[in-house]
């Protein structure tokens, strides 16, 4: 019996595919996808659609999808290189354009492939094992389109070109060269790729610019088109290039334009100095600042100063105006300071480095500033100086001051100062207490109450003398001429030499009451009367009337003989007056040679000699009743100048052994070297090591210090 068996039919069920199947069947869609992106064409696909087919064959088939990607952007650049070969013919800016428009294509481009493998750039961003998409397209980008040297080049030179017609004044298309720019600021090759070319090609153009203009513009036009050119600089950074051009092209205009052409500077810097030209001189301070180099500029400033400042010492010929001039070119270099530099942080350098050059010009010539400064003064001073209003004077004087304190021979100044203020407390000469106390205190404030303990001295000697004269004529009534005393301290005052004068009888015994009066008030005090400087009020009867003359005791002497006769010879009159014959000779030219003739010469002529005679002059006339005869003999001599000199150097001989002593006192041992620095930092007024050494040889003779047995370089203090 056959038996039939059961056939069973089952659903019919498609075969399984692979992975790799479903790849490759999503990659042709997602390939079509791309290239449409690329080639700017429709596709029917979507977005949505895309990412899908790039999610579900992430996990499995990632890395090909990877490389496939790399591929199809690789060709793709490839493709846009062979485009822009084909544009190297183009004008420059035609050629450029592209180029930008390459690059800006390409990135939105790019911007919509990546949407579409979203899923595999954050995958790529999970695992870090490739790069993300845009960095791997841009390094691309720069890698393919690149590697051809001639487009490379054509790019470069395109763009150099373009930045130096624009510097040229050309118009250029500053839109596309701020696109090649960014470019290759984001491709990351814009130091290697453009501004090293820039800076060569900067260097060069501005080198040639700086060569040519030196010789056709002078400093300040120079130096406004320098700041012209870092202002376009600055312009074209902020417009096209990068911003890290800016600091180099900036550096490299100051290094071609002023770094290159010192000599050019160094020789227009006077005229910026002379003219006061702030604004140049600001420009040229910021841009030497720019290049760290402020020491030359203070140096120009320093040399500026010493050699303008020699000019107004050096010449003996022109030491009438040299205070004056001093102060001029010292209010000058101050006005330039304020203007150009007092906002700067360098200001306080520059004060200093102008104090420095002022104290070197001035102490170039020992001594003769100092002495100049103090008769200035003195001129300044007197009464009769009618030139300034007080308050103008007192700003006057304190420019002077100003010059003063560069002066190293103060000792010098004081003795000239203190021999002026003496003559003009002596012949009431003073023209302002106020001025002079203020100056003393000016005086003490700068060098010291030491420097002014005797000038402040003298002021309260002519005090006490005033009420001395007035105590004197209260208890000798019988005096009916007017009398004024000053009785003076000897080691107060400036020493003057005893002078011959013989007194008329009227005079002799008033000074002999006084004395006596003195001697009765102040018993261990002795009285030396000193004539040099003594001044009198005669009256005399002219044809024309009665005059009060104000002259010299020396003049008076003279004219009181004509009371007793009326002619004099020279030679009586010498004899008679027992004064001096370089002081007759003087008092006898201002009475009877000068403008107010007082006297009659014969013969007539302007000078006096032995065998001339003199005779009143009865006819003499003068609007005015009081009548100032000039005194010659008040005029400070060259002999006198040389002796206050002498007598300043005696006391530094004194100070000098006496700051000797005081080191060793304190030092007990020390070697000479040591010693003459000591003494050298110590002492306020220029020495020189020689003259030194001489006053140390001086105290080893008075055995104020000896020398080591075994050394004779090292000294010990003897107690």
């Amino acid at each position: 019996m056959i038996k039939t068996k059961q056939l069973k039919l089952k659903n019919f069920k498609a075969p399984k595919h692979g992975a790799a199947w479903t790849f490759t069947r999503d990659w042709v869609v997602l390939k079509e996808a791309v290239e449409a992106v690329f080639q700017h064409a429709p596709t029917n696909a979507t977005l949505n659609g895309l990412c899908s087919r790039v999610e579900r064959n992430l996990k499995l088939s990632g890395p090909i999808m990877y490389s496939n990607l790399k591929a199809l952007v690789s060709t793709h650049i490839k493709i846009e290189r062979e485009r822009l070969q084909q544009c190297l013919s183009q004008p420059e800016h035609a050629f450029l354009a592209t180029v930008a428009s390459t690059w800006v294509t390409f990135k939105r481009d790019m911007h919509l492939v990546r949407s579409i493998f979203i899923h595999l750039n954050q995958e790529l961003v999970a695992t870090a094992q490739e790069e993300q998409l845009w960095p791997m397209s841009r390094n691309l980008f720069r890698k393919l389109m690149f590697s051809d040297r001639t487009l490379h080049e054509h790019v470069v030179n395109q763009f150099i070109l373009a930045v130096t017609q624009d510097r040229n004044g050309e118009t250029v298309d500053t839109n596309v060269l701020q696109k090649i720019a960014a470019m290759c600021s984001e491709l990351q090759i814009y130091k290697s790729f453009l501004e090293k070319a820039l800076e060569t090609e900067t260097r060069s153009y501005f080198a040639n610019e700086g060569h040519r203009l030196t010789d056709e513009l002078k400093l300040p036009d120079y130096l406004q088109h320098v700041r012209k050119r870092l202002g376009e600089e600055e312009y074209r950074c902020n417009t096209y290039l990068q911003s890290s051009s800016r600091e180099i092209l900036k550096l490299l205009v100051m290094q071609t334009l002023i770094a290159e052409h010192i000599p050019f500077i160094q020789q227009g810097f006077r005229a910026l100095m002379e003219h006061e030209d702030d604004i140049s001189l600001r420009l040229l301070f910021s841009f030497i600042r720019s290049l760290r180099r402020l020491d030359s500029f203070f140096d120009y400033i320093v040399s500026y100063i010493k050699e303008e400042g020699k000019k107004l010492v050096a010449n003996p010929a022109d030491d009438a105006g040299m205070v004056q001039r001093l102060v001029d070119f010292k209010d000058k270099v101050d006005r330039i300071n304020q203007k150009s530099f007092s906002s700067t942080s360098s200001i306080s350098i520059i004060t200093s480095k102008t104090m420095d050059a002022f104290r070197y010009f001035i102490n170039t010539r020992t001594n003769k500033p100092a002495e100049l400064i103090a008769l200035f003064l003195d001129s300044l001073l007197k009464r009769g100086f009618k030139q300034y209003t007080e308050a103008n004077l007192q700003k006057l004087i304190e420019k002077v001051l100003g010059v003063f304190r560069f002066v190293e021979g103060k000792d010098v100044f004081e003795g000239f100062y203190k021999e002026a203020l003496s003559r003009r407390l002596i012949l009431d000469k003073i023209a302002s207490n106020d001025l002079e106390i203020t100056l003393i205190s000016k005086l003490k404030q700068a060098c010291g109450s030491e420097f002014t303990s005797n000038l402040e001295e003298m002021f309260k000697d002519i005090a006490l003398s005033t009420d001395l004269t007035t105590e004197f004529k209260q208890v000798h009534q019988e005096v009916t001429i007017g009398l004024k005393v000053l009785v003076l301290k000897k080691a107060t005052w400036p020493p003057k030499p005893p002078v011959k004068v013989a007194l008329p009888k009227q005079l002799l015994d008033i000074r002999q009451s006084f004395t006596t009066f003195y001697a009765n008030k102040h018993k261990n005090r002795l009285l030396h009367w000193q004539s040099n400087l003594s001044t009198c009020v005669l009256k005399a009867y002219f044809d024309a009337g009665e005059k009060d003359l104000s002259m010299s005791l020396y003049q008076a002497s003279i004219l009181l003989k004509f009371n007793e006769k009326s002619s004099w010879s020279y030679s009586e009159l010498k004899r008679d007056t027992l004064i001096d014959e370089t002081q007759l000779r003087l008092a006898l030219t201002s009475l009877s040679c000068g403008k107010i003739r007082i006297l009659l010469k014969e013969p007539k002529n302007r000078l006096v000699r032995k065998g001339d005679i003199f005779s009143v002059n009865i006819g003499f006339t003068n609007e005015r009743r009081k009548v100032k005869i000039n005194q010659i003999q008040l005029k400070q001599t060259k002999q006198e100048n040389e002796a206050t000199v002498a007598k300043v150097f005696e006391d530094r001989k004194l100070s000098v052994d006496a700051a000797i002593v005081r080191i060793m006192k304190m030092r007990k041992t020390l070697q000479h070297q040591n010693l003459i620095a000591e003494l050298m930092a110590q002492l306020h007024f220029p020495v020189r090591p020689v003259d030194l050494k001489k006053r140390i040889e001086v105290m080893l003779d008075r055995e104020y210090m000896e020398r080591d047995k075994d050394d004779n370089s090292l000294y010990h203090y003897v107690a």
